[in-house]
């Protein structure tokens, strides 16, 4: 009985005391840190000027191991530097609605300071910077200390978010003639928002074609708006400006007539996009965006027929046949991330 007592008291004595011993044991076989160096960032961007707060470092434990840590926090990476206020406004917009990222980065690389690479994260890829922690942070094979060590990143937006409206740029070429001496004939616009009109029986889309007429001459004329008109150059009909018959055109006076034209493809604009190639926004200006591979080439004929008060009524007629090009431009109402 004395000899059972015994054995209790040594358990109760020996077992915290071999606790604190496996807690020491434990504590002696973890990693510390022996070493911390900080890595500058060299951005390859067109559009990040910089990155407050990215602070990378190499953390170098006790087990002799290297570890990289791009970023303990990721709140400043939301807040980049750009180089245009169209590019800030957007990403400031962007990060505030449900906190989207437009920032992609595409290549992260680690290099010494003499240009060597150490370790290549992300060769060509498209993440985002909270992304970009799962491809680095964690252990970097290195054969000796690094000298100024450099994390060289490629970043921009993938593309150009806002609420962009889309617009038509129409230019004409061969657009003017003279009908007689002094009396000239010129395209001046199209309307390309099209209208039903009722013609023959029918329901058309119809644009409208404005021409001006220029009476530099010493006669009166008139518009004989039944054979006046116009149509594209392939077409088997031509709408006429009944409307504008019998106008007059005193000497050295212009007027504009409108000359209504039904297209077989109708132009249309005023939509709405949201998001345009960053390549497409960054060759354009003023926040305009040219789709040069978007332009459409349109030739039409245009006829101008004038009477003469005098002379017997003697009829003046003028055919020019213009080539409208008709090209997309997106404009930019306001930078930002908004729902479709």
């Amino acid at each position: 009985m004395r000899g059972s007592n015994t054995c209790r008291l040594l358990v109760r004595t020996l077992l915290p005391a071999l606790g604190a011993l496996l807690l020491l044991s434990g504590c002696a076989t973890t990693p510390r840190e022996v070493d911390s160096q900080l890595v500058r960032v060299r951005l390859e961007s067109q559009t990040v000027m910089k990155l407050p707060g990215l602070a990378p470092q190499l953390v170098t434990y006790s087990n002799k191991r290297t570890v990289f840590v791009l970023q303990p926090d990721e709140q400043p990476w939301r807040m980049p530097r750009m180089s245009r206020p169209e590019l800030q406004e957007m990403v400031a917009h962007c990060a505030e609605a449900g906190g989207r990222q437009v920032l992609q980065v595409s290549r992260a690389v680690l290099e010494d300071g003499d240009g060597t690479v150490l370790a290549t994260f992300l060769a060509d890829g498209s993440v985002t910077l909270p992304e970009l922690s799962q491809h680095t942070d964690g252990p970097v094979a290195l054969a000796a200390p690094p000298v100024e060590p450099v994390l060289r990143l490629a970043i921009d937006p993938d593309r150009f978010h806002g609420r962009l409206r889309e617009e038509l740029e129409l230019t004409f070429r061969d657009g003017q003639t003279q009908i007689v001496p002094g009396v000239r004939v010129s395209v001046v616009s199209m309307s390309t928002t099209p209208q039903q009109m009722s013609v023959g029986g029918r329901t058309a889309s119809i644009n409208n074609l404005y021409v001006r007429l220029d009476n530099r001459s010493r006669e009166t004329f008139a518009l004989n708006g039944y054979n006046s008109g116009a149509m594209e150059a392939g077409g088997g009909s031509m709408l006429t400006a009944e409307g504008f018959h019998d106008t007059i055109l005193p000497p050295g006076r212009s007027m504009i007539v409108r000359l209504p034209i039904e297209l077989s493809e109708p132009l249309e604009a005023g939509g709405w996009q949201s998001s345009v190639t960053l390549d497409d926004y960054l060759a354009g200006w003023e926040g305009v965006i040219d789709m040069d591979d978007e332009a459409v080439q349109l030739p039409l004929r245009v006829q101008v027929e004038l009477q003469a008060a005098s002379g017997k009524g003697r009829t003046l007629r003028g055919v020019l046949t213009p080539t409208v090009e008709a090209r997309k431009r997106y404009r930019i109402e306001q930078p930002g991330c908004f729902d479709e």
